[in-house]
């Protein structure tokens, strides 16, 4: 029995170079085991209990183990392979919900549109309008977004009843009907709120 020389150089990656007194060998090492040009492992999740062959002439019994292990690698990237498509399934699930509703957003901001454009010189409805004193001076030139509203659309609402907020900054302001009547938001939660733009329209004539 004589000395015996091993180290092992990482190179990042689970890559390596084992060195011995035989010479210099690449290996790559993971959790669940290694391989390298001599041979391979594999750890079968049992404490002190690993599985090792090498590369070369075997025996049946070695034949036999390697037979299983590949059974049961196959088995493990058979799992792997549904998990990888049930998750697409669900990212798949997800995109085409993402696009209905913005589908959904796009047509009722068009509507929306031409309905403001009929009725804005109207007596008939009125025109709620994001105004900048509305926000604190320090704020006004600020991002401005449409949080929600605080009616259900094509409820019945009072002159100065409050109808909506907005954010600025991490501060939240509210909106307040103009007019009573009928209302109906121009605006859906996330969009971005300009000066001047169309929050609402309030129908203040209804039959």
């Amino acid at each position: 029995m004589g000395f015996r020389f091993q180290k092992r150089v990482s190179l990042g990656g689970g890559l390596g170079l084992n060195i011995s007194k035989s010479g210099v060998s690449p290996s790559y090492r993971t959790r669940y085991g290694s391989i390298s040009s001599r041979g391979f492992s594999f750890r079968t999740g049992i404490a002190g209990l690993t599985y090792r062959s090498g590369f070369g002439g075997r025996s049946r019994k070695g034949n036999a183990g390697d037979a299983i292990l590949l059974i049961f690698a196959a088995f493990w990237l058979c799992i792997m392979a549904i998990l990888l498509v049930l998750k697409l399934f669900e990212l798949l699930i997800w995109l085409l919900g993402e696009l209905v509703r913005l589908i959904q957003r796009m047509r009722y901001r068009y509507l929306i549109k031409k309905e403001v454009e009929k009725f804005k010189d109207s007596t008939i409805v009125t025109v709620l309008n994001f105004q900048a004193d509305s926000l604190p001076e320090e704020m006004r030139e600020m991002k401005v977004f449409f949080q929600g509203a605080l009616v259900d659309n094509g409820s019945i609402v009072e002159k100065d009843q409050e109808v909506a907020t907005f954010v600025v900054s991490d501060k939240i302001g509210r909106m307040h009907a103009n007019k009573a009547g009928k209302i109906k938001f121009a605006k859906l939660p996330g969009d971005r709120l300009k000066v001047g733009d169309c929050v609402c329209l309030i129908e203040t004539i209804m039959g």
